[in-house]
């Protein structure tokens, strides 16, 4: 697929105004809950897999809170 975003560095994706609407919609779909462990409040919301970037299915997001994230993140590097 070709994606405009993709080209586009990561930090600048996060940044459009695309990103910010497939994170609401990662949000709510999550019922405004973090995925894991079911916090409210702040989410992230984490990509497992960067290989649609600018295109994301439903199932490349999560939401998550921000110690979730860090120990998804945290797990990844001690599978490395």
């Amino acid at each position: 697929f070709a994606s405009p975003y993709r080209a586009m560095p990561y930090a600048d994706y996060l940044q459009s105004a695309h990103w910010r609407d497939k994170r609401t919609r990662a949000i709510r779909r999550a019922g405004n809950r973090c995925q894991f462990c079911g916090a409210t409040g702040r989410l992230d919301v984490h990509h497992n897999t960067y290989a649609r970037l600018g295109c994301e299915a439903d199932g490349d997001l999560v939401a998550l809170c921000r110690a979730c994230h860090d120990a998804v993140h945290q797990a990844r590097k001690l599978v490395r």
